[in-house]
C-alpha cells in the first residue's frame, strides 16, 4: 500500500507541471521523469501480450495528450 501514496504524490506533481518558462525539451524531460516513476510503481502484470500492447498504446496516447495540453498557449497554432 505504500506505493499508493507515492503514486498519488507523483500524479499530483504531474498534474501541476506546465511548460511555463521551460524550454520544450526541459519540460518534456521533467514530465518524462514523472512518467518513468509511475511506470516503476505501477507495475502492471499482464497475462496476455496482446492486452499488454493495447495498454501500452493507450498509455502512450494519453501521455501525448497530457504533454500537449500543458504546453504554453503560444504553441496552440502549431
Amino acid at each position: 500500500m505504500k506505493d499508493v501514496a507515492l503514486i498519488y504524490e507523483i500524479k499530483m506533481k504531474l498534474s501541476v507541471t506546465k511548460q511555463c518558462t521551460m524550454m520544450v525539451i526541459e519540460y518534456y524531460n521533467t514530465i518524462r521523469g514523472f512518467w518513468l516513476e509511475l511506470n516503476y510503481y505501477q507495475d502492471f502484470k499482464m497475462q496476455c501480450s496482446e492486452y499488454a500492447i493495447i495498454l501500452k498504446n493507450y498509455m502512450e496516447r494519453e501521455r501525448i495528450f497530457e504533454f500537449l495540453a500543458r504546453l504554453n498557449i503560444e504553441f496552440d497554432q502549431v
